[in-house]
């Protein structure tokens, strides 16, 4: 039942992680480059482990979740931008 779901998480993890979180390039597809995979990818990837027992799942999760935290994290203000568009959006309150 998991096949499709497990082929598709293997070609991701098959893929370097090097480009840049940019999302002009388009690397949403497979990589997380905006905050709301936080809540999302970790969980699925756990699943994933769980049902095979593949610790690989596990480990690209935590590597694509520290990547995106490098990129889109403020530790001025210890909050995530939602995604590199935000970087330069400023609003009053």
């Amino acid at each position: 039942m998991i096949g499709q779901w497990q082929r598709q998480e293997d070609s991701i993890i098959a893929k370097p992680h090097t480009e840049t979180l940019e999302w002009k390039n388009v690397i949403q597809h497979r990589e997380w480059a905006w905050c709301d995979a936080l809540y999302m990818r970790p969980t699925a990837l756990s699943y994933l482990l769980t049902a095979t027992g593949e610790q690989k799942y596990l480990d690209i999760a935590a590597k694509l979740w520290w990547k995106m935290t490098d990129y889109l994290y403020s530790k001025e203000d210890s909050l995530y931008f939602r995604d590199a568009s935000y970087f330069i959006k400023k609003k009053k309150w």
